[in-house]
């Protein structure tokens, strides 16, 4: 791992993992072509991949599950409060567990599309949301990744492809809105009509590269966009998509390639991939002093969507 010092960043030693020979091909990857979806925080711990239950694994290990749990006093199931991330390369789900930084693969994706997976986000029920490169969308399990296609209509008022993440309609409430944004702007998709309704663009930001989404059980909307030598990170209006927070962050994540995002534990956990690269690196951004960490470098597959659920953790875990 190369170690650089930037201002406000902290690189994470020790936390560098062997990755396996896999060729990536970014082709349709986001951050080119590519986005990601949601995701969240924690303490830094030993990382990999891990067959079964979440927690401390070997580096690719064998199919596992997703810990998934009964309901609990709010509705949400303990898998509902995991992070899940889609390989284009790999063509499987994963669960990652923030405190651990443990990847557990929940299972191969076999949708019947005819290309890869573009993006994700993960309802309050545990069910993953995924985008397809063909604009076509689908509901898989967290619990055995089984596929599921539904009506949705690819192009909607021109959005072919895009980011996702799922926000609370309020602080602790348990009904949610599933957000799209892509160079157009921001969208909603209405879950039961499968309908697309444009909010707007985003005032003052480039949407050159694509946008990803993730929400938060506390209402919040974070947006992870790449710009042309750096990225952005900002909070997002769900009313009228304006920016209410922006921050840029230059240099030490490299630009370009696949990325991804997600929330949890009250910090953004970023997923990016430059084109060259075996394997995606993880990094986390704590809002609460804007310092940005390298946790695992290079884990061995291709991360181009991310998500977590409202009823991942908001505040810090301990």
């Amino acid at each position: 791992m190369r170690l650089v010092d930037f201002n406000g960043v902290v690189y994470a030693q020790g936390m560098s993992r062997a990755s396996l020979a896999f060729v990536v091909v970014c082709l349709a990857a986001c951050g080119s072509t590519q986005s990601g979806g949601a995701g969240g925080g924690g303490d830094q711990g030993d990382g990999g991949t891990s067959d079964g239950d979440s927690g401390a694994g070997g580096l690719l290990g064998g199919d596992g599950g997703s810990n998934e749990g009964g309901p609990t006093g709010n509705g949400c199931s303990e898998s509902a409060k995991l992070i899940y991330v889609v390989s284009n390369d790999a063509l499987a789900l994963y669960s990652f567990y923030p405190p651990t930084l443990t990847f557990s693969k929940i299972g191969q994706l076999v949708c019947g599309a005819q290309t890869g997976p573009f993006s994700m986000s993960v309802a309050r029920d545990g069910t993953a949301w995924i985008l397809y490169q063909d604009g076509k969308l689908y509901r898989a399990s967290t619990k055995d990744a089984s596929c599921t296609a539904t009506a949705f209509v690819p192009g909607q008022n021109g959005f072919q492809t895009f980011g996702m993440g799922f926000s609370a309609d309020a602080a602790g409430s348990t009904q949610e809105t599933l957000y799209a944004c892509w160079t157009k702007g921001l969208a909603k998709i209405d879950t039961d009509t499968l309908t697309l309704t444009p909010i707007g663009s985003i005032p003052g930001i480039s949407l050159t590269g694509g946008c990803d989404l993730t929400g938060t059980g506390d209402g919040l909307l974070y947006t992870f966009i790449p710009q042309t030598t750096s990225w952005l990170i900002a909070t997002l209006d769900k009313t009228s998509s304006a920016p209410t927070f922006q921050k840029s962050l230059t240099p030490p994540i490299p630009a370009g390639g696949s990325w991804g995002t997600s929330y949890w534990g009250g910090s953004l956990y970023l997923y990016t991939q430059t084109p060259t690269a075996p394997g995606s690196t993880v990094w986390k951004w704590n809002p609460a002093d804007g310092t940005t960490t390298k946790l695992i470098e290079n884990i061995g597959f291709s991360i181009v969507g991310a998500g977590e659920s409202t009823c991942a953790p908001t505040s810090p875990v301990k």
